[in-house]
């Protein structure tokens, strides 16, 4: 997964994660609402109000829907 950190609808940030914890321990996902630690792969300050958003890049094959006639 890739993440964004934003402040003021700006984009300051984006990478990836060297850690995800939870009371202490290294954990592969965490839920919506609860605490966690962070640890990004860049010298980042992260402040009250910022937004971290996580999100998945894929390749998607193209595919068209007429024939070109060759």
């Amino acid at each position: 997964m890739k993440f964004r950190l934003i402040r003021n609808n700006n984009v300051l940030w984006e990478g990836s994660l060297t850690s995800l914890k939870h009371h202490k321990n290294d954990v592969p996902t965490v839920k919506t609402g609860v605490e966690c630690g962070l640890s990004l792969d860049e010298d980042v300050e992260i402040q009250a109000g910022d937004e971290i958003i996580c999100f998945e890049e894929t390749t998607v094959p193209q595919k068209i829907s007429w024939d070109p006639g060759f």
